[in-house]
């Protein structure tokens, strides 16, 4: 029998089985787009962020419907950091005024983002670049096309 140690998000015990997911990360390349085709770049940018918001929308109802909704609220600030000027415009920025594609674009804001978060001096506030990570993790898997990625909507029932 193992035994999992990690920081607790709910009062309570749980018992039952556990899954481990783990995400390796995958290398992202800069690859150089051309001008003519930066806005279709960018359109792709904004369909894997569209992806991921139904995702995050699909496990927040699940967990909200199988566990209650106060356990639900850290969709919500996933859904928020989706729409964040930084993240989303920024990224497209990127991708029209250096000519690149939108995985290395995401990876460029992606580090600026770690470094702000990393100046802030409330630990709580410092932590929650898990979540960025988290967010940053599925937009690119949406751009990779991994729809079989695993993923929290797709568990199948407790047994």
């Amino acid at each position: 029998m193992s035994q999992l140690r990690g920081t607790g998000v709910s009062p309570g015990i749980a018992v039952g089985r556990a899954l481990v997911m783990e995400r390796d990360a995958a290398p992202v390349f800069r690859l150089s787009v051309p001008m003519e085709k930066a806005e279709s770049e960018v359109r792709r940018l904004e369909e894997a962020i569209e992806a991921s918001r139904e995702q995050l929308r699909a496990v927040k109802e699940r967990l909200s419907r199988e566990v209650g909704a106060p356990h639900a609220y850290i969709f919500d600030a996933h859904l928020l950091m989706l729409d964040d000027p930084l993240l989303r415009r920024r990224a497209a920025d990127i991708v029209r005024a250096e000519g690149v594609n939108a995985e290395w674009a995401l990876r460029t804001v992606s580090e600026s983002l770690h470094s702000l978060f990393s100046q802030f001096s409330d630990a709580y506030l410092r932590e929650r670049s898990t979540d960025l990570d988290d967010v940053l993790g599925r937009i690119l898997l949406n751009l990779r096309g991994a729809h079989d990625a695993p993923s929290l909507s797709r568990l199948p029932a407790a047994t």
